[in-house]
């Protein structure tokens, strides 16, 4: 998606009856603070879009061993 003349491209958005669930998916092995940042803008983005503060957001850090949530 582009907003605010950005290009955004959202893993997965879903809607649920009381609000939005944004997730980003990432398999790097390094967890880092720009992709809670990167999360926190989608959340941010969605929230304006919908007109609702309703919204939360997650990174899910994939592994072959193991899978993480972490909330933003």
């Amino acid at each position: 998606m582009t907003f605010n003349n950005e290009h955004r491209i959202i893993d997965l958005l879903v809607q649920k009856s009381n609000g939005y669930v944004v997730v980003d998916y990432k398999t790097t092995i390094e967890k880092s603070h720009t992709h809670n940042k990167q999360v926190q803008n989608y959340v941010m983005d969605i929230k304006d879009i919908v007109k609702s503060d309703n919204v939360m957001g997650f990174v899910v850090y994939l592994s072959k061993d193991e899978v993480e949530l972490v909330l933003v």
